[in-house]
């Protein structure tokens, strides 16, 4: 069989293929990826990456994994070897969907409408939501006197929310598309579920707070949440 080598230097040695591994840390960038890693009940390795004290996400072996050196990446390996490795936990999202929800459980399939949504919320998530958020708690934290910035970046999040409470008004099915979880539910919810450690009062998006409920009493996530 195939072995490869990603110079990890914990691990015992080169792994034998096929294999996907998982290299993330607590955070809600990697929690995202682990949410549908658990949903489709992927046999994987969780790699967890120390980025604060080691900076291990700095280090040589890390940057052939991912040369922008953040988490969350992996390294899918097939049974001949074949290899791929990939960052950014959107196009993380996109890529386990459309190899292995073949059954569009957690996805929709690129013929149906719906997957445009489901995209279309990515982007918006990862252009806008995210940054605006965590610019958000920096300011807050690294530079309370600056409250132009809180002000624009507060102002912003509370209108992001509220195109996702609105989303889930109109839809009507307790999720952000159709009628299912879907991967525009995964990269939003780890944020929203600590929107409050923003300082944002929660309490004026009553959708999304029956959602973050919903979602994140299911099983699969709540296993995944426990991990990071």
């Amino acid at each position: 069989m195939a072995q490869f080598n990603d110079n990890d230097p914990k691990a015992s040695g080169p792994l034998e293929a096929p294999f996907l591994k998982f290299y993330s840390a607590g955070t809600t960038n990697g929690q995202k990826v682990a949410l549908l890693l658990e949903l489709l009940g992927l046999k994987y390795i969780l790699r967890p990456v120390d980025f604060r004290k080691t900076e291990e996400n700095k280090q040589e072996w890390f940057l052939k994994i991912n040369p922008n050196g953040k988490i969350p990446a992996i390294l899918d390996v097939d049974s001949e070897g074949n290899t791929i490795t990939l960052a950014e936990s959107g196009a993380l999202l996109l890529y386990l969907a459309e190899k292995y929800d073949v059954n569009h459980k957690y996805s929709y399939a690129s013929t149906d409408p719906l997957h445009w949504e489901e995209v279309e919320l990515l982007f918006f998530h990862a252009s806008g939501l995210n940054p605006a958020q965590a610019n958000l708690n920096w300011f807050r934290n690294n530079s309370p006197e600056d409250t132009k910035n809180i002000e624009r970046f507060n102002d912003e999040v509370i209108r992001s929310y509220q195109i996702l409470d609105d989303k889930l008004a109109s839809n009507g099915s307790g999720f952000l598309v159709g009628d299912h979880v879907s991967l525009a539910d995964l990269i939003a919810l780890p944020h929203a579920r600590v929107l409050s450690n923003s300082g944002i009062d929660v309490s004026q998006f009553k959708n999304l707070e029956k959602w973050v409920a919903k979602v994140s009493e299911i099983p699969e996530v709540k296993k995944a949440l426990a991990l990071l």
